[in-house]
């Protein structure tokens, strides 16, 4: 059966650009500091509160919405 009440609701309203701001997540497997790939782009790029920590993990680059690290910024 189809539920025809989804045609009843509007869309938000949405920005036409928006710009996601790349994050770092940290996790023990990732590799420590400098030696990782995630820290050197996350310093190459000079991501906005990136600093680099020698003793800490870097696992994952996030690209898109994350629960935990929204990475969108609307009005750009």
């Amino acid at each position: 059966m189809i539920d025809h009440r989804c045609r009843y609701l509007k869309p938000l309203p949405m920005p036409s650009v928006l710009k996601i701001i790349p994050t770092t997540q940290r996790y023990d497997w990732g590799k420590r500091g400098s030696n990782s790939k995630v820290a050197q782009l996350a310093v190459a790029s000079k991501l906005p509160d990136f600093q680099l920590d020698e003793n800490a993990p870097y696992a994952e680059v996030i690209l898109v919405f994350h629960l935990h690290k929204p990475g969108l910024k609307t009005g750009y």
